[in-house]
């Protein structure tokens, strides 16, 4: 059963930012921001910035 109470804490945002980190380091030209391509340095600056 699906639990629609789930609240995310600090460590689970930590884990998040890890995870995506991770992924853009896999395919830095992948990614897109609103349909314009955007460099590796920008993605990481955004979820840095999001602390």
């Amino acid at each position: 059963m699906i639990k629609r109470d789930y609240k995310p804490n600090q460590r689970d945002f930590k884990i998040i930012k890890e995870r995506l980190i991770e992924k853009i380091n896999l395919k830095p030209d992948y990614y897109k921001y609103y349909g314009e391509n955007k460099s590796k340095k920008y993605f990481l600056n955004l979820i840095k910035k999001n602390k």
